[in-house]
């Protein structure tokens, strides 16, 4: 029984390590999320993503009808001034993927006035 339970346990700590290993750590290091800036002002969005297995091979950026996408870092987006035509508030998230088959994503509000 105790040999089983060595087993079942060794089985296990195996299985979360390998798997914890594939993560994606993925960061919007900017702009904080509620940030608020005004129309017409350009936004720079600055995105962090690494792995310890395998490599990103992309990065995606999406808010309101503006979606952007890089496959090096660094990963910064422009979002031009002009790019939107309305104020609120507004979800800007980011994707990440990797060459083992893995995503991560990330979200942050942004605020925009006039």
């Amino acid at each position: 029984m105790r040999k089983a339970l060595f087993i079942l346990t060794l089985f296990t700590l195996f299985a979360f390590c390998s798997c914890n290993k594939d993560k994606i750590i993925l960061e919007i290091v900017s702009p904080k999320d509620g940030a608020t800036f005004t129309k017409g002002q350009n936004i720079e969005v600055v995105v962090t993503a690494s792995t310890k297995k395998g490599n990103i091979i992309q990065v995606q950026m999406e808010v309101d009808t503006i979606i952007k996408s890089l496959t090096t870092p660094p990963y910064n987006f422009n979002i031009p001034s002009g790019s939107f035509t309305n104020t609120g508030l507004f979800p800007l998230s980011v994707m990440a993927y990797s060459s083992k088959r893995v995503k991560e994503g990330a979200a942050i509000y942004i605020k925009i006035t006039e």
